[in-house]
C-alpha cells in the first residue's frame, strides 16, 4: 500500500491521487515488472503506469502480468523474464548502432570520419544518458580521436537563435506525440528553456513517419522516443538518439499540457501492451 500511495501523491498535480492509490493497492488493471532497473517519478513509464492504474513490480518472483526491459546502462543483461516483455530485443541503443541503423534505414550518413570530414561535427560519448557532446571544426587529427566517443555531422536545426529537438514517442508501430523543445543555439543539449505538443502528422510526412517506425523495428524497440532533428539546409530529418528509458513529458510544458500528453499516450501504450501480452 505504501508504495501505491506514493505513485498516487507523486502526480497528484497531474490527476485525484487518492483513487489512483487505491486502486493500485486493491486493484491494479497490471502488474508490469522493470528489469532491472525501476522507472523513478521522473520517467514517463512510471507516470503512464500511475494514471493507467498499473502496478510496478520490482521482483521478477512477484506475480506479474508483462515486463519490461528497463536498464540505464548499456551493459548486456540476462533477462530472467518468462512473461512477455517490452523491448526484450532492444539492449544495444548506443551512439555507434543508432548511426548504423539510421543509415541503413534512411540511407544517408550521420556518422563521419573525423580526421577527413571538413566542417562543423559533433563528438560525443557512445554511451546512454550522456549530455557532455561538442562541436569540433573538421578535421581532427587522428592523435585527437577518443576512443569511447562517435563522431557525427553536426545538424543545424536553428531557427532563429534557437536549436529545435524533435522528441519523438515511439510505442510499437505509432507515433502517437512528438515533443518540440526548443533551447538557446549556444546553450548545452540540457538547457531547454521550452517545449510543446506535436502533432507527428504535421511534423513529418508519411514517408519520414514509415522510416522512423522501420529504424525502431530494427533496433527492436517497442517503447522508447528518438531525439530527431530536422537540418534546415537539406530538410532531412536525423536519428541522433535513442532512449529506452525515457523521461518525460518535457518538464518545461506546464502541469495541463503534461496531463495532455499523458492523455494522448495512454491509448497507444495500451494497445503496445496488448500487442506484446499476444506475442
Amino acid at each position: 500500500m505504501r508504495d501505491s500511495v506514493e505513485v498516487g501523491w507523486e502526480i497528484a498535480h497531474l490527476a485525484r491521487p487518492g483513487p489512483i492509490a487505491l486502486r493500485l493497492a486493491l486493484c491494479p488493471r497490471r502488474r508490469i515488472l522493470t528489469y532491472p532497473d525501476v522507472p523513478s517519478r521522473y520517467q514517463a513509464l512510471y507516470k503512464l503506469c500511475a494514471v493507467n492504474g498499473y502496478r510496478i513490480v520490482k521482483d521478477p518472483e512477484k506475480p506479474h502480468d508483462l515486463a519490461f526491459h528497463f536498464q540505464y546502462q548499456l551493459q548486456p543483461c540476462e533477462l530472467p523474464l518468462s512473461k512477455p516483455t517490452v523491448n526484450r530485443g532492444c539492449g544495444d541503443v548506443s551512439k555507434r548502432r543508432v548511426a548504423e541503423v539510421f543509415e541503413e534505414i534512411f540511407g544517408y550518413k550521420l556518422a563521419i570520419s573525423p580526421t577527413l570530414f571538413e566542417g562543423l561535427m559533433v563528438e560525443k560519448p557512445n554511451g546512454n544518458h550522456t549530455f557532455d557532446g561538442r562541436v569540433l571544426q573538421g578535421p581532427i587529427k587522428p592523435d585527437d580521436i577518443m576512443p569511447d566517443r562517435v563522431y557525427e555531422r553536426h545538424i543545424d536545426t536553428a531557427d532563429n537563435e534557437e536549436a529545435v529537438d524533435l522528441r519523438t514517442v515511439i510505442y510499437g508501430q505509432e507515433i502517437p506525440i512528438v515533443y518540440e523543445k526548443r533551447r538557446p543555439k549556444s546553450g548545452g543539449l540540457k538547457d531547454n528553456t521550452f517545449a510543446k505538443i506535436r502533432d507527428p502528422e504535421e511534423v513529418f510526412s508519411s514517408t519520414e513517419r514509415s522510416a522512423l517506425l522501420a529504424f525502431s523495428e530494427k533496433l527492436q524497440l517497442d517503447y522508447g522516443e528518438l531525439d530527431v532533428l530536422r537540418d534546415v539546409n537539406d530538410n532531412r530529418i536525423y536519428v541522433v538518439d535513442v532512449n529506452n528509458t525515457p523521461a518525460g513529458p518535457p518538464k518545461q510544458m506546464s502541469d495541463a499540457d503534461i496531463a495532455e500528453a499523458l492523455k494522448i499516450l495512454s491509448p497507444s501504450f495500451e494497445r503496445l501492451l496488448e500487442r506484446v501480452e499476444e506475442r
